[in-house]
């Protein structure tokens, strides 16, 4: 994961291409349509839980109204 991390964006959205089109020559209709599931199940759940690591504070402080856990945005 490291070297994903390390990668400029537009290296990585060109190895996302390179995949992508490898993969196609490569699989047949349902494999490519199984895959693509998968991959966009496994997206969604890393998405999903993202948010609920950030709301978390370090251990022996707790939440209070004024505190950031529940800080408006400004209008």
């Amino acid at each position: 994961m490291y070297a994903f991390n390390k990668l400029p964006p537009n290296q990585f959205a060109l190895l996302a291409a390179f995949l992508g089109v490898l993969l196609n020559f490569a699989l047949n209709s349902e494999e490519k349509a199984a895959l693509g599931n998968f991959i966009i199940s496994i997206g969604q759940t890393m998405l999903t839980a993202r948010p609920r690591n950030r709301i978390r504070l370090p251990s022996g402080r707790k939440r209070t109204r004024g505190g950031p856990a529940f800080s408006r945005c400004p209008r």
